[in-house]
C-alpha cells in the first residue's frame, strides 16, 4: 500500500499533500541474500516471509539531510492497519485494537529526540 500511494501521489503533483511529502525515486528489489550480508538484522524479517528471495524497498527524499539534531516521529495513520485477506491481516487487527490505532486513529511507532545541552 505504501509503494501504491507514492506511485501515485508521483503520477499526480497537482495533489495538494504533495507539497508535504518527500521526493520519491521509485523501488527497488534487493535480492534477500545481498542484504543479510550487508545486514545481519535482515534475517528476522525473512524468518517472516518465507519463500521470498527478494524484499522491496520504496526509496524517498532523506527530509533530515542537513539537518545537525533533527528531532523525528512515525506515525501510522489510519484505524485498519491491514488489507483485508492480506495473509498477515490478523496479526496487524490484533495489533490495531491492542494500540491507539483503534481508539484514535494513529499510533506512534517511534521518536528521535535531541536534548538542549
Amino acid at each position: 500500500q505504501e509503494l501504491r500511494f507514492y506511485t501515485t501521489m508521483h503520477q499526480h503533483p497537482s495533489h495538494p499533500l504533495h507539497e508535504f511529502l518527500p521526493k520519491y525515486y521509485g523501488h527497488f528489489l534487493i535480492s534477500a541474500c545481498d542484504l543479510v550480508q550487508q545486514c545481519p538484522r535482515v534475517k528476522e524479517v525473512l524468518q517472516r516471509r518465507p519463500g521470498h528471495s527478494s524484499l522491496r524497498f520504496v526509496a524517498l527524499q532523506d527530509v533530515t539531510h542537513g539537518m545537525a539534531r533533527p528531532c523525528l516521529v512515525d506515525v501510522k495513520m489510519g484505524r485498519q492497519q491491514h488489507t483485508p485477506g492480506a495473509h498477515n491481516s490478523e496479526s496487524k487487527m490484533r495489533k490495531s485494537r491492542e494500540t491507539t490505532s483503534a481508539t484514535l486513529g494513529f499510533r506512534l511507532c517511534g521518536m528521535q529526540l535531541y536534548q538542549g545541552a
